[in-house]
């Protein structure tokens, strides 16, 4: 049996569960499940991962995946016929603890002694509401049972990158009253938000009820390192160290912490090295200090090396984002050069036919040029585009070059999805992939030959994000050989195609 007999077994337990009236669990819960149901803000795979997670809390009782997973049989043997062991098998290990133990950790990752979920929806189907959902619904809960080790009083957000960290700051800014009764909205009043998006942030979370967003880089946890070359960047080191040190010291102290990882598959795989590997030290020592309510893992895949993420308790794919209207409908134009004028004057004409500016939600359609560095874009393909876009009398002011070297577009590429934007045609490298929300972006065009398959599979599926009705089509724009990759990746990462 695969690893996804857990999401489905989940899946089974928490539809009785809803049809018996959410029974075993507070009253508070039950009138925060009423109102997200009466109001119907999130969209369904949003509601269905929110009822597991309090159903894992509050029916299961917040423990680690193993022990779920031990939870759903009466005995050895029916756990091991549950998760795929032959009968002949199963006699040879009944009665041994030891060699049970090591199978479930060979099928389900190493056991913590704190709860460790993954919920992997596709991306576009609302992953940073529904982190918020999973915040406020704990901070609502601790706030009238204090008492309870299974509620959060305080939340840190793990981003990958800053790009994240930017997009994430929609956490803030949410309307609560979307997920919770008026009631309860005066418990969210003193929330504290610590965004750490520079190596300079101080931070000094004040009592309960923060939530800190940083890229896991500024607080992993630092291992001493071989002697610095100089006395200027020795002490340079060391007044970095110092930061990270009082941030990394400030989060240990904090009380029945949450701590979610955004785009979790990065933390997972055969192999963690480096960050990643940091990232999950980083995590265990925190709760060395004072125990973590749980590890919350988003990602818009359940999928490594073609195999289930052994911590996923739910999941929701690309194929039924797009067949249930939360993402866009695709079509796929295939080249065999895209490195030409050709290319180039096809996908304008094509976008300009399609959408050129009709809005969508007030907002201008909008097309990604993705290179692969910033002398490419600057001698090549934004000459050729400019040239094609004045031959069409469309202005050279709808164009945005956004990379390390013009930062000074940073807010206007922050701005893209406002009403104001008046920039239809992004210039990228190195921006605009994991983690970027724009959902008035309907073409991605890759002007570049394939180095990086999941970069392919990120950039080229960047315009799948609804708007409006969700009647817009998006538009794919790729060489035969980036699409032979996606095809690959999707089928990698998604168990789906093209």
């Amino acid at each position: 049996m695969s690893s996804s007999f857990l999401v489905d077994k989940l899946q089974s337990l928490v539809s009785d569960w809803r049809n018996n009236n959410y029974a075993n669990t507070l009253p508070e819960t039950r009138n925060i499940l009423e109102h997200i149901t009466r109001i119907g803000f999130l969209h369904r795979p949003q509601l269905e991962a929110l009822e597991t997670y309090i159903y894992l809390k509050e029916v299961v009782g917040n423990r680690p995946t193993v022990e779920i997973i031990k939870g759903l049989f009466t005995d050895e043997k029916e756990l091991l016929q549950g998760i795929g062991v032959s009968k002949e098998e199963a006699f040879d290990l009944l009665g041994n603890k030891e060699a049970i133990e090591a199978l479930l950790t060979e099928k389900f990752g190493e056991s913590l002694d704190y709860a460790n979920q993954v919920y992997a929806l596709t991306m576009g189907s609302g992953k940073t509401i529904l982190m918020a959902a999973f915040m406020i619904y704990d901070f609502v809960l601790s706030y009238y049972h204090p008492k309870d080790r299974r509620f959060g009083k305080n939340a840190l957000v793990f981003a990958p990158d800053k790009t994240i960290i930017e997009s994430l700051k929609e956490i803030k800014s949410f309307d609560y009253s979307k997920i919770v009764p008026k009631e309860y909205l005066n418990v969210l009043l003193g929330l504290k938000y610590h965004y750490l998006e520079d190596t300079k942030s101080a931070l000094a979370p004040i009592g309960n009820y923060n939530v800190i967003v940083t890229n896991s880089q500024k607080i992993i946890l630092k291992t001493k390192k071989e002697a610095t070359r100089s006395l200027l960047s020795d002490l340079q080191e060391l007044e970095k160290r110092e930061v990270e040190n009082k941030r990394l010291a400030a989060i240990r102290n904090l009380e029945s912490l949450l701590i979610f990882v955004d785009e979790a598959h990065h933390s997972y795989g055969k192999s963690l090295e480096g960050s990643l590997k940091k990232t999950r030290q980083t995590i265990n020592y925190i709760h060395g200090n004072k125990p973590l309510v749980g590890v919350l893992n988003l990602t818009g895949t359940p999928y490594v090396n073609n195999r289930m993420i052994p911590d996923v308790v739910f999941h929701f794919g690309l194929k039924q984002g797009i067949e249930q209207g939360i993402l866009k409908q695709v079509r796929f134009y295939e080249y065999s050069n895209v490195k030409s004028e050709e290319f180039i004057e096809d996908v304008v004409e094509k976008f300009w036919s399609e959408y050129g500016e009709n809005k969508l939600e007030d907002k201008l359609p909008k097309i990604a040029f993705y290179a692969a560095n910033i002398e490419e874009i600057q001698s090549d393909l934004r000459p050729k585009l400019e040239k094609i876009l004045a031959n069409r009398s469309i202005s050279l002011g709808k164009v945005l070059e956004y990379h390390t070297e013009a930062e000074e577009s940073r807010d206007e590429f922050n701005d893209l999805d406002k009403p104001e934007s008046k920039k239809q045609f992004i210039l990228l490298v190195g921006k605009g992939t994991e983690g970027w929300n724009c959902r008035s972006l309907t073409s991605t065009a890759l002007y570049r030959k394939p180095r990086s398959s999941i970069f392919v599979l990120q950039s080229s599926t960047r315009c799948l994000r609804s708007i409006g009705d969700n009647s817009t089509k998006a538009s794919v724009f790729v060489s035969n050989e980036n699409y032979k990759i996606l095809d690959k990746e999707l089928k990698k990462n998604f168990q789906t195609s093209i």
